[in-house]
């Protein structure tokens, strides 16, 4: 029985973060991706030993929160990798450039999900300080993938991942000029 539900578990979290990472494929630089799937494969190594630390048993409630995991933990590094990618410059001045622009709202994204859960963390219920643990976990080792991990790997990768800077077109340059003159012209030239 405990080897089904070892399987079970390793099966879905490799499904979620082949979903995830596929879908993040669409939007980021693959390198990205291959760095955003590291921080994965280390937030749920980090999950599974701070269970064996705590004594969490891998139970539904465990499960639960495994599964989750991916999708919550995935964010702090995903805001972090799409602002790096549309930076420019040295990796170095890129991710200083990104974590300048969005560090602070990924950290106050992590602060805001741990202050929900944190009144879990006193209940009664086992499963609820079994799902305090869990939460905090991946909130913990996500703020830390996405400000320290991913930082130091892009930069020595970072060379490689193009920056995705705004285009601007003839068309989008004459919309906001249309936009910003008054009705009827203001009299200047066309």
């Amino acid at each position: 029985r405990d080897r089904i539900v070892v399987r079970l578990v390793l099966e879905t979290l490799a499904f979620a973060a082949a979903a995830v990472l596929g879908t993040l494929v669409f939007f980021l630089h693959p390198l990205s991706v291959a760095v955003i799937a590291l921080a994965i494969a280390s937030i749920d190594g980090g999950i599974f030993l701070l269970m064996y630390l705590w004594a969490v048993p891998l139970d539904a409630v465990a499960f639960i929160c495994l599964a989750m995991s991916i999708g919550l933990s995935v964010d702090y590094v995903v805001h972090v990798a799409h602002a790096f990618e549309h930076e420019e410059g040295t990796p170095e001045q890129r991710i200083k450039a990104a974590l300048h622009g969005i560090g602070w709202s990924v950290l106050k994204g992590g602060g805001s999900t741990f202050l929900g859960v944190v009144a879990l963390a006193g209940a009664d219920s086992e499963i609820f300080r079994t799902f305090f643990k869990m939460l905090f976990s991946t909130v913990l080792l996500g703020l830390l993938a996405g400000l320290v991990l991913f930082p130091a790997c892009v930069i020595f990768v970072g060379k490689w991942i193009t920056p995705k800077l705004l285009e601007k077109t003839p068309a989008g340059v004459a919309q906001a000029d249309a936009v910003a003159k008054p009705a009827g012209g203001g009299g200047g030239p066309p």
